[in-house]
Parts: structure tokens; C-alpha cells; sequence
């Protein structure tokens, strides 16, 4: 009964630590524009905290 508890609370330990009980904040932008150019999604650098969205092509 013991060890069953021990594995109880270090799994709930480890789950806290990987933020397996935090709260998703939905984080879409207030417009989005279309516009055609040489690149994709996977050039596309997101800043969150600025409202950035770099594209790096050549």
C-alpha cells in the first residue's frame, strides 16, 4: 500500500513539473492577411511576445 502511494505522489510530482495541469491560453492573432511570396510555414518565425511574424526567404 505504501509503495502504491509513493508511485502515486511521484507521478503526480512529475506530472506537475511537465505543466500537465496548466491552463492552454488560446493565442490567435486579431487579423490575418494573405499575400504571395517565395517561401513557407516552415521560414515563418514567431515572435509571441511582439505580435511578430518573421518570414526569412532569399
Amino acid at each position: 500500500m505504501i509503495v502504491v502511494a509513493c508511485i502515486g505522489v511521484l507521478s503526480l510530482i512529475g506530472l506537475y513539473r511537465m505543466d500537465a495541469f496548466k491552463t492552454i491560453q488560446n493565442n490567435t492573432p486579431e487579423f490575418c492577411e494573405t499575400f504571395n511570396m517565395d517561401g513557407s510555414a516552415e521560414d515563418i518565425e514567431i515572435d509571441y511576445e511582439r505580435g511578430y511574424a518573421y518570414l526569412s526567404i532569399q
